[in-house]
């Protein structure tokens, strides 16, 4: 009886102890989230050294909720920035570059426009271009300068374009840009030509691949279009979508037509009422009729099979075979010669 009651102790004890924790664990994250608010109240008021301190005690408070963490950093370093703390602000950069290397939380922090704006300035500013763009969350925070040029007029973002190869002449990416750039205005002959330049430096570049494929398909050239559309991998076709449409349309130039209702299948609804497009499934049409035709004629002209002889009925084994039904004629002709035979003696 006392060990039954004992073990009942014990969980209620347990119980308690469980309680507790979870009314502890309620009561931290409470007491964090009004640090937060105060913190974001000093900051709006301009008492910034207040805000730090209520900054701090949030984020250690917050050490294992990435998101959160990201937030407090975020805004404890515009803090410290307002306060003209500088080794402050790069400690704190730093502590929130390795926490978003991690966990890349920076996107579901609860954060304003104003603040993700002010601090994308901070950070910019503050850290290398390079440590931010190798972070895969921060990257959007970083326009390149090709995003910048592709914001540009078509003709003065042809000439950035082109400044930009000359003053890095052995960098893809100009030769890339100038490809796509051409292709969109309608030069194949220059996409072709850029595409070729950057696959004489990366011979297995998929952009490069990609678009002096598109640009050869555009002008008729199917053969070298397919052989540059068969160097891509399936996973860096299907990631093209608007290859499938070439590969449709050269595929039927070339008459390979089982290959073309293959991939016709995959063609975005966006393409296909591209005129070139449109006028391959005509001819793709046109061949499955004709295909079609020629088989029923065939058949018409092969008639009904003619039905096989019936196999000659056998002897059953065991059973001897009848005796031949003798000819009458041949009968009597023999009865004749031996009553000659008799008369004459020589019977």
């Amino acid at each position: 009886m006392k060990r039954v009651e004992s073990h009942g102790v014990l969980m209620l004890v347990c119980l308690a102890g469980s309680m507790m924790s979870s009314l502890g664990v309620a009561r931290a994250d409470e007491f964090n989230d009004e640090r937060l608010r105060a913190g974001q109240d000093a900051y709006v008021a301009k008492r910034y050294l207040e805000a730090i301190d209520q900054f701090r005690i949030a984020a250690f408070g917050s050490l294992d909720k990435p998101v959160v963490l990201d937030e407090c950093l975020v805004r404890l370093a515009l803090a410290q920035a307002a306060a003209d703390k500088g080794a402050d602000v790069r400690a704190t950069l730093e502590r929130f570059l390795e926490v978003e290397s991690r966990f890349g939380g920076y996107a579901q922090a609860r954060l304003q426009p104003e603040i993700r704006s002010a601090f994308r300035a901070l950070l910019v500013s503050r850290v290398p271009q390079a440590t931010i763009l190798s972070i895969p969350s921060l990257a959007g925070l970083i326009e390149t300068e090709e995003q910048k040029i592709a914001r540009l007029p078509a003709a003065e973002r042809r000439k950035a374009l082109e400044a930009a190869s000359k003053r890095e002449p052995g960098s893809v990416v100009w030769m890339i840009a100038l490809s796509r750039d051409a292709l969109g205005q309608g030069d194949t002959r220059d996409a072709d030509r850029w595409a070729s330049k950057a696959l004489a430096t990366q011979p297995d570049n998929p952009d490069a691949l990609a678009l002096r494929a598109r640009a050869r398909a555009a002008r008729g050239e199917c053969v070298d279009a397919l052989k540059d559309l068969a160097a891509l991998t399936a996973d860096q076709r299907t990631s093209r979508p608007e290859l499938s449409a070439d590969s449709f349309v050269c595929f039927v130039e070339v008459h390979n037509f089982d290959a073309a209702v293959e991939v016709s299948g995959r063609i975005p609804d966006n393409l296909a009422s591209r005129p070139d497009v449109v006028q391959a499934k005509a001819r793709l049409t046109s061949e499955q009729q004709r295909r079609a035709g020629g088989v029923a004629a065939a058949s018409k002209a092969a008639g009904p099979k003619a039905a096989a002889p019936a196999p000659a009925a056998s002897t059953t084994a065991g059973k001897a075979a009848e005796p031949p039904t003798p000819d009458p004629a041949r009968t009597q002709v023999s009865l004749a010669d031996a009553r000659r035979l008799i008369a004459t003696g020589k019977s």
